[in-house]
């Protein structure tokens, strides 16, 4: 993914500085990783969340109650189940959850207009 930006909420300035300098001895640089602000903004959090394309949940303590907005932003989550509650949280919410309808990629725009004809089939 060399487009790919790596999105962290709400760390210490240390925790960012920590996870920057990993970064970039992995080989991945400083722009790449982008570390943003917690908000208390409504709106501000579910536009954040539907301009990711993906969801990556800690595998030791799960985002819980994010895991429902996450869904319903669309996004798709990849989680890990541990083996206490606080690790199976998000894997408790995909298990129940119904599949995801298609996203389209961020900034496309469809290719042709939805086709609004009903279907004039028969039943037989």
């Amino acid at each position: 993914l060399p487009d790919a930006t790596l999105l962290i909420w709400g760390q210490s300035n240390d925790t960012k500085r920590h996870l920057g300098r990993e970064a970039v001895a992995l080989g991945v640089s400083k722009g790449r990783v982008a570390f943003l602000d917690r908000t208390h903004d409504i709106p501000s959090f579910y536009s954040r969340l539907c301009a990711c394309d993906l969801f990556l949940d800690t595998p030791f303590y799960n985002s819980g109650s994010t895991t429902p907005a996450v869904l319903w932003a669309g996004v798709p989550i990849l989680t890990l189940a541990g083996d206490n509650t606080a690790s199976r949280l998000a894997a408790g919410f995909l298990l129940g959850a119904p599949p995801a309808p298609a996203r389209p990629a961020a900034n496309k725009k469809p290719d042709k207009k939805p086709d609004k004809t009903q279907d004039k089939t028969q039943d037989k």
